[in-house]
């Protein structure tokens, strides 16, 4: 986000490629996601996820700590169907 209320927040988007799953690269690229946000004091990281068709993403998210906060329902189209976003957070640092 770029407004300075939201300068100790990010959001994240992490993308494997079928092949590429199961194999713990996601949880190597959390890893290495949340030990730079702590270096850098960022407080904060959320991630929107489609709720349909993402139970992996949204099962690696809430492994690493992520907490669902909200769902918000038919807010965008995939292939012409409705789907909706699901809001999930962590909190990284206390800072």
């Amino acid at each position: 986000r770029q407004r300075t209320s939201y300068l100790k927040v990010v959001e994240n988007s992490i993308y494997l490629s079928a092949p590429a799953t199961g194999k713990g690269l996601g949880s190597i690229l959390f890893a290495a996601l949340i030990a730079e946000c702590e270096k850098v004091g960022i407080k904060e990281v959320i991630a929107v996820i489609a709720d349909r068709g993402a139970h992996a993403s949204i099962a690696l998210h809430e492994k690493h700590g992520f907490v669902q906060q909200g769902h918000l329902a038919n807010v965008a189209k995939r292939f012409g169907k409705p789907i909706g976003s699901y809001l999930l957070s962590l909190k990284v640092s206390k800072v």
